[in-house]
């Protein structure tokens, strides 16, 4: 693995996006596999959803500071706002059909997909649709010869031309963003804008914005649309010659970073069943549009403080669910991988038996973790191996950096301090035992800071960069002279970039001289990463790697092992309720195993050897006598009790870890009877609903699960179902419940779909009760916050907003559900636009059965600020 593996996750759509979209290279970088970010100045977002033109030169970010670009290219920054004048963007590509004929999927319509059903014609329906699966199951054989003879017929009638089905798939786009596709076949530029110069297209974007970043004469930004409120809203669509190209709304945060970050978000179980409604609605929004909601993790989702979730669709996914060349399999091109196709489990086999170094199974680990490179929050982490006074001494990695930095008397303290005081304010404000009012923990800050990371690049980073996120004022002296000083003064965990790059202990500042190496290291910095590598690979370094491992990726960061290991770290235990994308992640909750060093040759790549652990149970006496008995017949008369302690290691790690790691077949769902080499709608939607219980299980087991970045459905299934079987008692009803139901035998039951979930009087999911109702309330107040009184009629919609709010207080539901709306219904009130009415119309609704305390709480600030604006802006006017 090398380190550019954690700079871009799909360089191609990189390249072709800065080329068609002529956006600026320095600023653009991909997020995952189908999406990129990018920053653009308001007029290029004008001119090209007003008139439909793009530059003629890439984007220029000459009027930008060098750390307003560093601002836009950066993740690690909550609630960053943009310079003045410039706006963030997403996009996602959408491959055109290449030539040949294709089939479309023929959607059915299913009986029980209504929006509103009464409870009679529900019934009405379910008893017309048992008639005829009962006479499908007593016909199937017949009705089987019978398609099986006129499929080939049947799919010749039915196929399209590559250029029909890239209509289909214009037309479909328009329809999901409501609005136009414009048309970039023949050129992308107008014969006036080919006319002018680089200079005059950069014109209005540098007078928008002075030398000095004052903002001046600000453009409005155009208004993105789309057909779903869980839908990320879209700034333009532009079809160009092989490919569409979806110019979307820009969100800092997505689900992913919410289950990783900010755990306390989703703990109530109302909260993962209202993301996951938010889920199953624009699913059913997409499956009425005749498509697959296609592969999708929790990386596509986007998410707003409100925990109001948005899709960034897979396209390319989707759109090959459904278009299928006539002969052979989907000729659409996968994203590029970005890491190689390699299971955690199976990449720490490989680390144990020495097949893999350290460096990159460490970068390895970090990738997985979420950490990628040149995010000064989350850059990826190495650990310190020496301590550069002496090249023969080793750091303990038993301990982490900010133990060994601050000492065990003041983690002590620290913890014990938070204890006193949480016990205090339990005691004075009767709160419960597990309240989260305050914390105890003995790491204050994460393993590695923003702070940190630019201390380190200093010598290759801007001064202006340094002066905005170190100290204000420049004073060379400040930062460490050396590796040892550096060591002694950082109480965090080291970089990658000390193993392989010499270009980081040059100075670009005539005032700061280099970063001086270790006495013992007299060949400049070339030779020094080389040793300083050498050392990471050592023997020494290896046979302890894996308890460093255990402190920062591992079971040491929950539980017991974290207070016992003195490892507990604010972020993990202060139940914060807001938003964040980065921070640490647990990866394990099982003991690492060791490294396994210099038996047998394990590095030449002795297959039967590898056959021999994989196939070994060590958890029972007889096998570890059974595999001793297999070892003493080897060449090698080695001592077995080091390697047989190393196997039993990576036995139980494996066996906790991932129990079903060997099973790669299909989870609870039968593929169809149909035996033709044709994907029929059933098979779409049976897919589908895998990929929702895929999306099912993140929400409630990600802390309990490594979920890795390219684990399939099928793998995550078999993991939760052995979960499921191992720990029900430990679940949550609702989590089990809903997981047996998803993975029910389809061809016995009713085939289930989001409209069917969704649809009250199926009572299939199990629901809390009013969770449709608060919905839709959200889904109003979405709606009225991304859109202008031109677009929507802001009096209705209040006054539908006010019915619904009366509606769910009326529902029995409890105050979990209630409490969802609160959010959405306080930003309403931040909003110029929509504060007054909200006041009026709204307000009493909501204030009505929350207590006097409740809604102290909630709004008393809130109305108050809205009243004083408002009389301040009134007495302006006259």
């Amino acid at each position: 693995m090398t380190v550019d593996i954690l700079n871009e996750e799909n360089p191609v759509l990189v390249a072709k996006s800065v080329e068609l979209l002529k956006l600026s290279p320095l600023l653009t970088k991909s997020v995952s596999k189908h999406v990129l970010s990018s920053a653009v100045p308001d007029s290029y977002l004008c001119d090209l959803c007003t008139d439909g033109l793009l530059p003629n030169a890439p984007v220029s970010t000459e009027t930008l500071l060098q750390s307003e670009v560093l601002h836009l290219t950066t993740r690690s920054y909550a609630g960053k706002v943009p310079p003045p004048n410039w706006t963030q963007i997403h996009v996602t590509s959408v491959d055109k059909f290449s030539a040949g004929n294709y089939i479309r999927v023929p959607a059915e319509v299913n009986v029980f997909e209504k929006e509103s059903m009464g409870y009679r014609e529900y019934h009405a329906n379910l008893y017309e649709q048992n008639l005829l699966d009962s006479w499908i199951r007593n016909n199937q054989k017949s009705l089987h010869s019978q398609h099986s003879n006129l499929a080939t017929l049947s799919l010749l009638q039915q196929s399209i031309s590559a250029s029909e089905a890239n209509t289909q798939l214009r037309e479909t786009l328009s329809d999901i963003y409501n609005r136009d596709v414009l048309d970039m076949t023949t050129t992308a530029l107008t014969p006036e804008t080919e006319n002018s110069s680089d200079a005059e297209l950069q014109q209005r974007s540098t007078q928008q914005t002075s030398a000095g970043g004052e903002q001046v004469d600000k453009e409005p930004i155009p208004i993105a649309t789309s057909a779903h409120s869980n839908i990320l809203p879209c700034f333009a669509i532009l079809e160009f010659q092989d490919v569409f190209l979806v110019v979307l709304e820009f969100s800092d945060f997505n689900l992913k970073d919410l289950l990783n970050y900010s755990p306390a978000l989703v703990d109530p179980l109302e909260q993962k069943c209202f993301l996951f409604y938010q889920i199953l609605s624009v699913a059913k929004f997409l499956q009425e549009m005749k498509l697959s909601i296609g592969q999708i993790d929790t990386r596509d989702f986007v998410i707003d403080n409100n925990t109001w979730i948005q899709l960034i669709p897979n396209f390319n996914s989707c759109f090959s669910s459904v278009f299928q060349p006539f002969e052979g399999k989907s000729s659409l091109p996968e994203s590029l991988s970005a890491i190689p196709d390699l299971r955690l489990i199976d990449a720490t086999r490989a680390w144990v038996m020495g097949r893999l170094s350290n460096f990159d199974y460490l970068m390895y680990l970090n990738f997985i973790a979420g950490r990628r490179m040149n995010e000064p929050n989350n850059h990826p982490m190495m650990p310190w191996v020496t301590d550069f006074k002496d090249k023969s001494t080793r750091r303990n990695l038993k301990h982490s950096k900010y133990r060994l930095n601050k000492g065990d008397a003041q983690l002590d303290f620290s913890y014990t301090s938070a204890k006193s005081i949480k016990s205090g304010f339990e005691t004075s404000f009767n709160l419960e035992q597990d309240s989260a009012f305050v914390t105890a923990p003995h790491h204050v800050t994460h393993f590695f800071s923003d702070i940190t990371y630019y201390v380190y690049k200093a010598r290759v980073t801007p001064v202006e960069v340094l002066c905005k996120h170190v100290r204000p004022i420049w004073v060379p002296q400040e930062y460490p002279a050396s590796m040892e000083r550096l060591y002694e003064w950082s109480p965090d965990e080291c970089i990658p970039e000390f193993f392989y790059d010499p270009s980081i202990f040059k100075s670009i500042h005539a005032d700061l001289p280099d970063l001086k190496l270790p006495k013992w290291c007299s060949g400049g910095p070339e030779e020094f990463v080389k040793v300083h590598r050498a050392i990471l690979e050592s023997d020494e370094v290896s046979e302890r790697l894996h308890h460093w491992i255990d402190v920062t990726f591992g079971y040491q960061l929950s539980g017991t092992s974290a207070i016992n290991s003195k490892n507990l770290v604010l972020q993990l235990v202060d139940n914060h309720r807001h938003p964040m994308n980065s921070g640490p992640v647990q990866l394990f909750n099982v003991a690492h195993p060791p490294k396994m060093l210099n038996v047998w040759e394990a590095s030449t790549g002795d297959a039967s050897f590898d056959r021999l652990i994989q196939t070994a149970n060590v958890q029972s006496s007889s096998s570890r006598r059974d595999l001793k008995k297999k070892l003493k017949h080897r060449k090698n008369k080695t001592d077995l009790s080091a390697p047989l302690a190393v196997i039993e290691a990576l036995g139980l790690f494996e066996n906790k870890l991932n129990p079903v790691s060997q099973h790669t077949g299909r989870v609870g769902f039968r593929s169809s009877v149909v035996d033709v080499n044709f994907k029929c709608w059933a098979d779409v939607l049976m897919d589908d609903m895998k990929t929702l219980t895929f999306l099912w299980c993140h929400l409630w087991l990600s802390r309990k699960l490594c979920f890795e970045a390219d684990q399939t459905v099928d793998h995550t299934l078999v993991t939760c179902s052995k979960i499921i079987e191992q720990r029900y008692t430990l679940l949550s009803r609702c989590f089990t419940v809903n997981f047996e139901v998803f993975m029910r035998d389809r061809t016995n039951d009713l085939k289930l779909t989001p409209a069917i979930l969704l649809q009250p009087h199926c009572h299939v999911m199990r629901l809390p009760t009013g969770m449709d109702l608060c919905f839709k309330i959200c889904q109003l107040c979405s709606i009225m916050l991304s859109a202008d009184e031109d677009h929507v009629d802001f009096a209705a919609t209040l006054q539908a907003l006010s019915k619904l709010i009366s509606m769910l207080d009326s529902a029995a539901a409890n105050h979990n559900i209630f409490s969802l709306c609160i959010p959405f219904v306080q930003t309403l009130l931040q909003n110029h636009s929509t504060r007054c009415a909200t006041l009026l119309k709204v307000l009493p609704a909501v204030c009505k059965p929350l207590t006097i305390r409740s809604n102290q709480e909630q709004f008393l600030r809130l109305t108050m600020k809205c009243y004083e604006e408002e009389r301040l802006s009134s007495s302006l006017s006259l």
